[in-house]
């Protein structure tokens, strides 16, 4: 197993990840509307790459997945805490991205959120509190 990334490695790899989500779902959407071409599908497959490449080390090779999906009576006082403080933290962070979007619909007139759209909320909200222990603890 390779070595446990430190804090700043870790917040690189929030950045690029949650960038490399942004940016995949951009190039889904443009190569839906505009017919599928190379020009679309390579970036969604690096973006999609750049995904996977940093979910890795951030969510499996450090403690802070697995304590954010941890039973409630498996942490001890502190990590209940930080998980708690990162959970409030995330929400709140989701809610704010869940308007913009609703917003930005609005502005634009369409009728609802693509399927596409919602896959990247649900894994937004999957991986937020994580990721939030990921940027702001030293270490476990």
């Amino acid at each position: 197993m390779s070595e446990k990334p430190d804090r700043k490695k870790r917040r690189i790899l929030v950045v690029v990840n949650y960038a490399s989500l942004y940016f995949w779902l951009i190039s889904v959407h443009l190569g839906i509307s505009k017919d599928w071409n190379i020009v679309y599908f390579t970036p969604m497959i690096v973006f999609f790459v750049a995904i996977f490449a940093s979910y890795v080390p951030l969510y499996h090779q450090t403690p802070f997945w697995k304590l954010t999906h941890s039973k409630v009576h498996m942490l001890d006082e502190r990590e209940l805490m930080i998980t708690h403080e990162a959970t409030r933290r995330s929400y709140t962070i989701f809610t704010i991205v869940c308007l913009v979007i609703i917003y930005i619909n609005d502005v634009a007139e369409t009728s609802s959120i693509s399927a596409i759209t919602a896959i990247c909320i649900l894994y937004l909200a999957h991986t937020l509190p994580a990721a939030m222990l990921s940027w702001t603890e030293e270490e476990i």
